[in-house]
């Protein structure tokens, strides 16, 4: 059995415990009838999950896998950790300098060198999530404690 299909194992399995998962969100009296509600999302991300496991499983790769690079595995775990940092940092730094850091750090990690890219890039990203999340749908990100006092 390949890489591929063992990984598609371990898929269906996450993807199975997370579809479980889905009946502890709590839905408020009105949701219950709605078409829509916050089980939605999860409920097709899990159907999603499962349809590409499956796929993967009978399917598989028909070709050679490489061994994992350790210096892959570098990254993956530095990139882990400045999602950590990320999540640390967010309320006290405030959404638009620890998401244009966290940003600018994994384009670094990743090769780029440009500072143009590594300014315009984050800064860019950062102006569309914070307007799609807080002026479309009024999400509350924070704003810094460092800089609100």
């Amino acid at each position: 059995m390949d890489r591929n299909r063992v990984l598609a194992i371990l898929l269906i399995g996450f993807a199975a415990a997370y579809g479980f998962a889905i009946d502890d969100i709590v839905l408020d009296l009105w949701a219950e009838e709605e078409a829509l509600n916050s089980r939605t999302l999860p409920m097709i991300l899990c159907g999603g999950l499962i349809a590409l496991a499956l796929t993967l499983l009978v399917k598989g790769s028909g070709e050679r896998v490489q061994p994992i690079a350790w210096r892959s595995l570098a990254r993956l775990g530095a990139m882990l950790t400045f999602m950590v940092l990320f999540a640390l940092v967010l309320e006290l730094a405030g959404f638009w300098i620890a998401g244009a850091a966290f940003l600018a750090s994994g384009l670094l990690l990743m090769g780029e060198r440009r500072a143009s890219r590594l300014v315009g890039a984050p800064t860019i990203t950062i102006g569309i999530a914070w307007l799609l999340l807080r002026v479309v749908l009024d999400v509350y990100l924070p704003a810094g404690e460092l800089w609100m006092g």
